[in-house]
This record gives C-alpha cells, sequence and structure tokens, in this order.
C-alpha cells in the first residue's frame, strides 16, 4: 500500500538538450526545419519572414498591412477563404512583430494539402481591397481606443518610449491618427518591397514526412528572393526619466520601472535572465512573496526581459492601490538592492535552477513546443545551440557572479519610472 506520508522523489538530473530537428534547404533558397510526431495527424507550418516593424517607412504601416493579408485575393475573396479553412477545420495565424513575423497554418494531416494550397494562392494573390481596409482600420482603432483607456497599457506604451526613444521602431506608439492615415498604397509598398518566401524561414512540426517536405517544396518553388535592405537601427540614449500620468482608471494606479539592456545574444543575457527570475520571474519570487504575500499591496507583479534583434529591455510592472504607490516603489528599490549587496542564500537559487530547468523542459515537450521554441531563436537570430548554453549555465551558475551582474545592471538610479493613475492619491 502506499503511504501517502512519504512525497515523491524529486528529480532534477533530467536531459536538457534540444534535438529530434531535421533541417532541409529548400529549391528556393530557404532554410526548412522539420520536427516530425507521428500518430497525432496535425501538421503545423510556420513561416516567419523577415520583417516587421523595423522595417516600416510610415508608422503603423507593418501591422495594417498584416492584418489584411488574408483581406481579399485574386484568387478568393476574404469570406470564401474563411470558409475554405472552415471547412477543413484549418487555423491561419499571422503575427506582426518587430522585427520579423510568422504566419501559421495547423491543419488535419488529411487536408494539408488542400489547406497550404488555398493558402498559397490567397497570400500570393493578395490585393488588399479598399473596403477591406476600412473595416479593418476602424476595428484596430476602435480596439486602440478600447487599451488606451487602461492604465497598464498607458504605462507600458510610455515607458517603452522613455527606453527607446518615442522615434524608435522599438518605442514608438501607435496612435488612432497612424492608423487612419494609412493608404491601400502604403500597404502594396510593403508587401511589394519585402514580401518573399525565399527569404523566409519555414518549421514543420507534426505528423510529416519526406512526401510533406516534397508538398512544401513545390509550392514555394518559386523563386523571388528580394534583397533585404540591412536594418540601420540607431540607439537613442537618455537619462532615466520619471513621470506620473493621470489614468481613466480611478481604483488602481499601474508602476512601471525599467530600464535598457541588451538582445539575446549579449554575453550577460542569461545572468540577467536568471536574477528576473529571482526579482519576479514566479510565483513565489521576491517581489510577489513581499508586495502580494507580505504587506497586500498588489494582486500581482513581475519582472520581464524584453528582446529585440538589436536592443532589450528589463521592466517591473505591478498594478497597486493608489495609496500604496510610494511604498510599493520603495519595496522595488529594496529587491533590486538586496541582489546588488548579499548573495543569493543556497536554498533560493537551488530554487530557481530547478524552476528553470522544469520551464526549459516544457518548451521541447512534444514537437508544436520545440517549433515555438525554434520560432523564438529564429526571430532572435540566435542560434538552436543557445537552449543547451542555457541549460549548461542554470546547472553551474554561482551566487556571487550574479551578484556582480547584478552591481552591473539593477542599481535604481539607471530606472526609468512611469506612474499611470490618480495624481495626488486622489481618490
Amino acid at each position: 500500500m502506499v503511504n501517502r506520508a512519504i512525497p515523491p522523489k524529486i528529480f532534477t538530473d533530467f536531459n536538457l538538450t534540444l534535438n529530434g530537428i531535421d533541417d532541409y534547404s529548400m529549391d528556393n533558397g530557404a532554410k526548412l526545419f522539420c520536427i516530425p510526431s507521428k500518430g497525432n495527424e496535425i501538421i503545423k507550418l510556420d513561416i516567419i519572414l523577415p520583417f516587421g516593424r523595423i522595417n516600416e517607412t510610415i508608422p503603423a504601416q507593418s501591422k495594417t498591412y498584416f492584418n489584411n493579408l488574408l483581406s481579399g485575393s485574386t484568387a478568393f475573396s476574404s469570406k470564401e477563404f474563411h470558409e475554405k479553412m472552415d471547412y477543413y477545420g484549418a487555423v491561419t495565424n499571422i503575427k506582426s512583430g518587430l522585427d520579423k513575423s510568422i504566419l501559421s497554418i495547423l491543419s488535419l494531416k488529411k487536408y494539408f494539402n488542400e489547406v497550404l494550397d488555398v493558402w498559397h494562392k490567397m497570400v500570393t494573390t493578395a490585393t488588399f481591397p479598399n473596403e477591406q481596409l476600412k473595416q479593418k482600420k476602424d476595428i484596430s482603432i476602435q480596439k486602440l481606443n478600447r487599451q488606451l483607456a487602461k492604465n497598464n497599457v498607458i504605462s507600458y506604451r510610455e515607458l517603452s518610449s522613455d527606453i527607446f526613444g518615442e522615434n524608435s521602431p522599438y518605442g514608438y506608439n501607435t496612435t488612432p491618427d497612424h492608423i487612419q492615415m494609412i493608404r491601400k498604397k502604403d500597404i502594396e509598398d510593403f508587401h511589394a518591397m519585402h514580401f518573399s518566401f525565399s527569404n523566409a524561414t519555414f518549421i514543420l512540426s507534426g505528423d510529416v514526412n519526406e512526401t510533406t517536405i516534397a508538398v512544401i517544396n513545390k509550392v514555394f518553388v518559386k523563386n523571388d528572393q528580394k534583397k533585404i535592405a540591412e536594418t540601420l537601427y540607431k540607439q537613442i540614449n537618455s537619462k532615466p526619466k520619471k513621470q506620473r500620468i493621470k489614468g481613466i482608471q480611478k481604483n488602481q494606479s499601474s508602476v512601471r520601472l525599467g530600464r535598457r539592456l541588451f538582445p539575446k545574444s549579449h554575453p550577460d543575457f542569461y545572468a540577467m535572465e536568471f536574477l528576473s527570475v529571482v526579482l519576479g520571474g514566479y510565483f513565489g519570487s521576491r517581489l510577489v512573496s513581499n508586495l502580494r504575500e507580505d504587506k497586500g499591496y498588489c494582486y500581482h507583479i513581475d519582472s520581464t526581459l524584453d528582446t529585440m534583434v538589436h536592443d532589450g529591455c528589463l521592466y517591473i510592472s505591478a498594478d497597486v492601490g493608489n495609496k500604496f504607490v510610494t511604498n510599493t516603489i520603495d519595496e522595488i528599490h529594496f529587491e533590486l538592492n538586496r541582489l546588488r549587496n548579499e548573495t543569493i542564500p543556497h536554498e533560493e537559487l537551488a530554487l530557481v535552477k530547478n524552476y528553470l530547468k522544469g520551464q526549459l523542459l516544457t518548451l521541447i515537450d512534444g514537437p508544436f513546443a520545440k517549433s515555438g521554441l525554434i520560432k523564438n531563436y529564429i526571430s532572435s537570430n540566435i542560434a538552436f545551440t543557445d537552449f543547451n548554453s542555457f541549460s549548461s549555465f542554470i546547472r553551474s551558475v554561482s551566487a556571487e557572479y550574479l551578484k556582480e551582474i547584478a552591481n552591473k545592471y539593477l542599481n535604481p538610479s539607471d530606472f526609468n519610472l512611469c506612474i499611470v493613475g490618480q495624481l495626488h492619491n486622489e481618490e
């Protein structure tokens, strides 16, 4: 009989190696990564396009373009296309990114060829109908106006603008006027300048084989490679800013602190990723334990590393009661200084190591999880070997080294601060 008083054994020494990925070169020059998994009868195709917001010539051009890519074509109207996808039970998705963008198809294996054919005709003969463009612009403006009524949205927008610069592709804030001013010609020009499957990276996962790969190679065989101009990203440096903005929501204030860091390729990235988790990256983290569990200032608080191809930042965010704003900021500064002045205790260090190893394990648990991980690496311009390197770093990193890195990057005086809520603790 099982003794319920004895807890199950905890395994911490398990294999954390990214493998099971085959790579191919397609006839059009593009790269294809294949993650086969027999038996689930589902196929997912992700196509990473090497352009996004950073390639815009006017604000809101990239997102508006991708919002309208499936609005109509010479082959199908938008209604006809979505009816066909519904008939086959397929799901399509488009993610417009800062540096790169992703087109995705999820289909039953038995219908994949038909779904791929319809989808390919739709995106390669897109016409961006004016009526659909106007409708989608109106919807985007309505969504943005709803978002701009939220304190936490405003604080994030203002903080990112302070960190990266209001004219930077990473820092500018889209306005309703930006969206309204986009013309059909603007998105047609964007399409003509950048859209090419020869410049893309393909990730194929699920119940796939050589036949599936041959089908994809045949569909995307056309070599229409376009020269992608090198992105001239200019980092805008500024002194940390502190601002308080009156928000529409009255019951809570959104508090955000953040500072510029670096992309994932930076040698200190692993250590900062680890420190961010210690600070506010899981439920038992220091900020959660202090401000939520101990003092009850907020329901949730976290720290996040946000990375792009050319830049990155660390930010801390919380929605707190208006009367706790000053105390919240003081406690965040206290926790930042603790990491700078004290080494992380052995038990806490071991706990975070095990937590991160568990997180890495979920990232390689199955073909679709792996495809998501690979998308992240390709979008960040880093090699897949980064996974194994980070795994090794987690096992070996010392508390002394983390303290050294904390002293480089966690000085509270280097952080921007943005508070959105009621001014002067108004009720």
